[in-house]
């Protein structure tokens, strides 16, 4: 059976489709398998995130038998490993006694499922065996450690404020950007190396 792994958080707009189709990415280009199941109804924001081909049924289909696995599944120009079933048009809370022996059965057809959870959605897996619970943290949290690690790479500013979509670059800098103690002692012995080099030493 693969791996299955649900992103999931209380509050909207925290980043739970960027991870999951960041490590959904991570994951195929390992040569694994990845199916994404988004469950944010009706937005298809995986369409873009992991740029998949247009599919006209969706989870909601697929769970009460409109159509086959294969008419739901959506694949993705970025790895031929990664599939998405995008969420489905109606704002009804998934049946989680038909989700999840559909859940378990696509298990064993994919190396990992990554489930992109909408806003306070139940887990469907609590109590079963083997899972694993991250402990309590923002999804947004992730979003400082990108524009941080970012920094520590040498990326230019503007690119990382673009990425990020922020409006203002103070934004990326006063708020999203640590100046880590690694990044500060890395900068300093840059600059002793330039001094020296300056000064013949």
């Amino acid at each position: 059976m693969g791996k299955i792994i649900m992103i999931s958080s209380g509050k909207d707009g925290v980043g739970k489709s960027t991870v999951s189709a960041l490590l959904a990415e991570a994951y195929s280009e390992k040569d694994k398998s990845v199916l994404i199941i988004e469950f944010e109804n009706g937005l298809r924001s995986q369409n873009i995130f992991v740029n998949s081909s247009e599919a006209l049924f969706d989870l909601d289909d697929l769970i009460y038998g409109r159509c086959s696995l294969e008419e739901a599944v959506s694949s993705s120009s970025l790895s031929p490993n990664l599939k998405v079933i995008f969420g489905g048009s109606s704002r009804s809370r998934i049946d989680s006694s038909l989700f999840e022996p559909l859940l378990l059965s696509l298990a064993d057809n994919y190396d990992v499922i990554i489930i992109d959870t909408d806003c306070n959605d139940e887990i469907m897996l609590k109590g079963q065996p083997n899972s694993t619970m991250l402990p309590r943290f923002s999804c947004h949290s992730l979003r400082h450690t990108f524009a941080t690690r970012m920094c520590e790479a040498g990326v230019n500013v503007k690119v990382i404020q673009d990425s990020l979509g922020h409006a203002d670059v103070s934004t990326t800098l006063n708020i999203y950007a640590d100046a880590t103690r690694a990044l500060k002692m890395s900068e300093f012995v840059s600059f002793e190396a330039h001094w020296s080099r300056e000064n013949n030493l």
